[in-house]
This record gives structure tokens, C-alpha cells and sequence, in this order.
């Protein structure tokens, strides 16, 4: 959403975007996190191990395990920051008027630069079905879908998305 906001704001700073499953493209017919959440649903508001445990399903492709000790930092840590993350997705979804009603934070035919979008295939917070629509509509866009990846695809496929940049960047 970061970059989106400051594309939106400075559009003539701005040569070129790397949007990684990114936040900030809603369509009605998708389902997705802001839609989700505007429903009330917050999966980074943990209060249980169950909680955490859905948290990881929806975040990476394949099911990862943490020595026991790192599991219950993780755990304890989520839901100590329970409040944080409440204000953090309440702020996100109140602070632009688009995102509060649900709309594009920026209409992506607007998007005048060259982007490159980065989706992992499992995304569960933001369907590849957005990137798909999104790219459709980019009048300079290209879309790198990887497989094996969820929403951070930079952590899951750290060297294919290191290689998508950099071709990118070249």
C-alpha cells in the first residue's frame, strides 16, 4: 500500500513500481483482506494458538514450523501486540477514503510507470485473481506469478523474486 499511496500522492517522483501482493486493489466479485476486514475480520489480531496457527496457513504457500521455542515467541508476541494490529488495519482501512468504501486505493489504469507485480499463486489476503485484473488493466505492467508462494513470496521464493527485480530494475 506504501508505494501505491506514494505514486498517488507524487506521481511525477515516481519511475517505476515493485508492488509484491500488494494491498490497495479491490474488486467486488474478489475476496479479499480489506474486504474481509471491513467485515470485522482481522487475521493479525491473534488471541489463541488456533488463531496464530490460521495466521501462518494464510500468510505462506506451504505449512511452516518453528522450533517449539520460536513458535510460542511468535505466538506470545502476536498476541501481545493484538492492540497494535487492531489500530494498524483500523488506521490502513480509515485513512483513505477509496480503501474505507472498498474501491481501488488508485485505479490502476491511472498507473502511468512501468510496475511490476509480484504475486504469490496462494495468496489467501490478496487472491492472484487481483493480480490477473490488475495487470489487465496496467497500461505497463508485468505480472510474475509464482507458484509456490503465498503472501510473502519474498520469504518463500526469496531468489526468484531477487530475480524478478533485478531484471526488472535492468
Amino acid at each position: 500500500v506504501t508505494s501505491l499511496q506514494i505514486y498517488k500522492d507524487h506521481p511525477d517522483r515516481v519511475e517505476g513500481l515493485i508492488l509484491i501482493n500488494s494491498a490497495g486493489f479491490e474488486f467486488p466479485e474478489i475476496d479479499s483482506l480489506i474486504k474481509r476486514s471491513h467485515e470485522g475480520e482481522n487475521p493479525f489480531v491473534v488471541h489463541t494458538r488456533e488463531d496464530f496457527i490460521k495466521f501462518k496457513e494464510a500468510i505462506f504457500h506451504r505449512k511452516i514450523t518453528f522450533p517449539f521455542f520460536i513458535d510460542d515467541f511468535l505466538f506470545e508476541d502476536f498476541k501481545n501486540k493484538r492492540q497494535d494490529y487492531e489500530d494498524i488495519s483500523a488506521s490502513l482501512l480509515m485513512n483513505d477514503t477509496n480503501l474505507s468504501q472498498g474501491k481501488h486505493l488508485i485505479d490502476p489504469t491511472e498507473i502511468k510507470v512501468r510496475t511490476l507485480l509480484i504475486w504469490g499463486k496462494s495468496d489467501d489476503f490478496f487472491p492472484h485473481a487481483i493480480a490477473e485484473k490488475v495487470n489487465a488493466l496496467l497500461p505497463n505492467g508485468t505480472l510474475i506469478t509464482l507458484d509456490q508462494a503465498g503472501h510473502v513470496p519474498q520469504h518463500e521464493a526469496p531468489l526468484q523474486v531477487q530475480k524478478a527485480i533485478k531484471e526488472f530494475i535492468n
